[in-house]
């Protein structure tokens, strides 16, 4: 079989003006979202709770998203890790939690017969807000990278837009060309002879 690559017409000034400040003031607020998760985050392992805990369980959960393009569906895989540990009180906590591959495949190998000792670091207040520790430095780190450089892409792309605005501005306010044939040719020049009467071409001298 013959495959044949689509041909895209590259994007015009008008929609480039239009898309990109979108796109980059998106960029923008999930920046400053990372900001305040990155701040959040870093105030857990600074002031939360640690307690020892074993790894209990593991598993994948794997998702498939439909493509538009000729590589068909893109599949996707999150991955969990089921925490026991005791708070000072005696309470017991037995939880499930999203976390990296690296920190999964620390663990995959996790079980109830076989369990896996590890630490978290929770909120007091919130039993339920806890995170595996090189899990929680990790998201740390990524949610502080996103907040930095994030918002500066969003800036860039916006100037984009606002020159692709001014290209497209100018375009469309830019004025008429000459019509064809305007202005008329000149007329021809009298014979330098001296008689009047007779006219030449002077393109078409002899």
């Amino acid at each position: 079989m013959i495959f044949r690559r689509r041909y895209r017409r590259p994007m015009s000034a008008g929609t480039r003006a239009f898309v990109f400040p979108l796109i980059g003031v998106g960029l923008i607020v999930f920046g400053i979202a990372s900001y305040f998760n990155s701040a959040d985050l870093q105030s857990l392992e600074a002031t939360g709770q640690r307690a020892e805990a074993w790894v209990v369980g593991s598993r994948t959960h794997e998702t498939r998203r439909s493509s538009s393009s000729s590589s068909g569906s893109r599949k996707r895989t999150d991955y969990y890790i089921t925490v026991r540990f005791q708070t000072p009180d005696g309470t017991s906590i037995r939880d499930e939690r999203e976390v990296s591959s690296t920190v999964y495949r620390k663990y995959q190998h996790a079980s109830l017969d076989t369990p896996a000792a590890t630490q978290v670091v929770y909120d007091p207040a919130n039993t339920s807000k806890w995170y595996e520790i090189n899990d929680l430095s990790s998201k740390g780190s990524s949610s502080g990278n996103s907040a930095l450089f994030l918002p500066l892409i969003g800036l860039v792309l916006i100037g984009v837009g606002g020159f692709s605005f001014y290209q497209w501005r100018n375009r469309s306010t830019a004025p008429a060309g000459p019509m064809p044939g305007y202005p008329p040719p000149p007329p021809p020049r009298p014979h330098p002879g001296g008689n009047d009467h007779v006219l030449y071409d002077a393109n078409n001298r002899k």
